[in-house]
């Protein structure tokens, strides 16, 4: 792509392919999962519907289980990011939506909300713990999961501008 233009015209193409090579590369919080990964959960998880609008956990909550999109689309969004480069994830079907939280216990990076109606399949964490160690294979996907998670969360961290507290001010 060649820049040419008026200097604004060519911030907002700068911006734009910025913006391009950034969601080429997040994969926040879902990821695709193997076949046989999805028989034995589902064979665990409990089925629901949600309909559009429904926010499936916040960012900062704690990791409690895993949902797994059968239908419909879900959008994943950094909240505390105010930079523009960071857009939003949408998933669909076949996404696995909250894995590294769940399995680390740690609260959620991201917020999660359904955007088209959608029918989930939802794990405890209790239940996701024993499903992989039920099976090493299991359990080596996850950990690929959680590498690509970690790399995904240096990119993040490389594109996200988090406002700064002002010094001098205390809250009584």
């Amino acid at each position: 792509m060649v820049l040419c233009g008026a200097p604004s015209v060519v911030l907002d193409q700068m911006i734009s392919l910025r913006r391009q090579r950034v969601a080429k590369h997040l994969r926040i919080e879902a990821f695709d999962v193997p076949l046989e990964f999805r028989e034995d959960f589902e064979k665990v998880a409990i089925a629901m519907s949600k309909p559009r609008r429904t926010v499936l956990f916040r960012r900062g909550q704690l990791g409690s289980g895993v949902f797994l999109l059968r239908t419909g689309k879900a959008r994943l969004l950094l909240e505390k990011c105010i930079s523009a480069r960071v857009p939003p994830k949408i998933v669909g079907p076949g996404a696995l939506i909250g894995l590294p939280s769940a399995i680390a216990n740690e609260p959620r990076a991201v917020t999660a909300e359904i955007i088209e109606d959608a029918t989930l399949a939802y794990v405890e964490r209790r239940d996701l713990v024993r499903l992989l160690r039920s099976d090493a294979q299991h359990c080596l996907w996850a950990v690929e999961v959680l590498g690509r998670h970690l790399q995904d969360a240096h990119r993040e961290k490389a594109h996200c501008i988090v406002p700064r507290r002002r010094r001098g001010r205390s809250n009584p």
